[in-house]
């Protein structure tokens, strides 16, 4: 457990006392709200009356729920640039963290781990060097169009952390790894490899077979194994280029605070904990052991 100076106590405090009276006030506000909106429903009923009475009551019925919105927005906002921001800083000094900011869609386009999608969005971009390795990473959230005569919906190509790291080896073709709900790559063949329990759980294409046994060694697949059981999550990985782009897909919102629960030390370590285990992927797989020059 990270021990936190007196600076980042008081803003731990400061940031407590803020969460209270923020649930105190929405508390309030619903007590206000919910009974005038009961009242207003009953009166509508007995004069049978309707028009904008309707949209009033759905107004008075969201209030509470836009206020504990707000809240939560703004709590986090302050969880993450004075909190997080200044304490990374500290602790990891070649990071830069931006809570707003994601990994571009172009770089997550060039992953060719899935379709494009119709709709981009993201938070919680890292990005630095972890000795010798540059790497970026964030959480994305990119969806698919489907549109009807009537409607238009999206449904989730990927939910999850996505990051892009510099390989240790010079690739001339392109490989990919992954799990089911993969993207079909017709123009690639399928690789076999001499590991059971990774056949079993992966799916490996590639341009060139050779390269692919090359850069997927016995002990890459072994940490590969290792990788997608610590984090919960579909693993998806491409290497292409100078770089491997490696996608961890899973529903959770990753590097959020439970504002449920008090602001403490306790929470600040945990966001950090998950902050840390993504970085520690390039540990993982060995990719800051350079035996291989790049040409």
């Amino acid at each position: 457990m990270i021990e936190l100076d007196s600076s980042f106590q008081q803003e731990i405090e400061k940031l407590e006392k803020e969460r209270k009276k923020q649930n105190e006030f929405a508390k309030k506000v619903g007590y206000i709200a919910y009974p005038v909106a009961g009242c207003l429903g009953l009166f509508m009923w007995w004069k049978s009356v309707g028009g904008f009475l309707f949209v009033a009551l759905g107004a008075l019925i969201s209030i509470p729920t836009l206020v504990k919105l707000w809240s939560r927005n703004h709590l986090t906002s302050s969880f993450k640039n004075n909190l997080i921001a200044p304490l990374l800083n500290k602790l990891r000094p070649g990071v830069v963290y931006l809570p707003s900011a994601s990994i571009q869609e172009q770089i997550f386009n060039e992953s060719n781990l899935f379709s494009k999608p119709d709709r981009y969005k993201g938070e919680d971009l890292f990005q630095g060097k972890h000795d010798k390795t540059l790497f970026s990473f964030s959480e994305i959230h990119a969806e698919k169009e489907h549109k009807s005569k009537n409607s238009t919906t999206y449904s989730t190509i990927f939910k999850g952390v996505f990051m892009v790291a510099d390989f240790n080896k010079h690739i001339k073709n392109e490989t990919y790894v992954f799990t089911s709900g993969g993207k079909w790559f017709s123009k690639f063949k399928r690789v076999k490899l001499e590991n059971p329990e990774f056949e079993d759980n992966f799916n490996v294409y590639s341009d060139n077979q050779i390269e692919a046994r090359y850069i997927l060694t016995p002990s890459l697949m072994e940490k590969i194994i290792k990788l997608e059981k610590e984090f919960n999550a579909q693993l998806f990985m491409s290497f292409i280029g100078r770089n491997v782009y490696i996608a961890l897909k899973n529903s959770e919102n990753f590097f959020e605070p439970d504002f449920s629960k008090e602001v403490s030390s306790s929470l600040v370590n945990d966001i950090v904990r998950e902050i840390d285990s993504c970085i520690e992927i390039i540990d993982e797989l060995d990719l800051n052991t350079r035996i291989w020059t790049k040409d």
